[in-house]
């Protein structure tokens, strides 16, 4: 099965100043794992949030 992300302007921006590219594999991996991982956002039609562990910040997923 084939799987596209989309990502916002804004997202593009700040995924690249925090940490590019690994950051985001990352990211796309956790949602391949898991596709209903996250909280759903109210009236978006299915977009989820979610937080994950970005080790080069030290900081886990809750940001401590």
């Amino acid at each position: 099965m084939r799987r596209i992300f989309f990502q916002t302007h804004i997202f593009s921006k700040k995924i690249d100043s925090r940490g590019g590219q690994g950051l985001l594999l990352r990211i796309e991996e956790e949602i391949l794992k898991n596709p209903e991982v996250g909280a759903t956002v109210a009236g978006t039609g299915g977009v989820r949030k979610l937080r994950i562990e970005d080790p080069e910040r030290q900081k886990g997923k809750r940001g401590r």
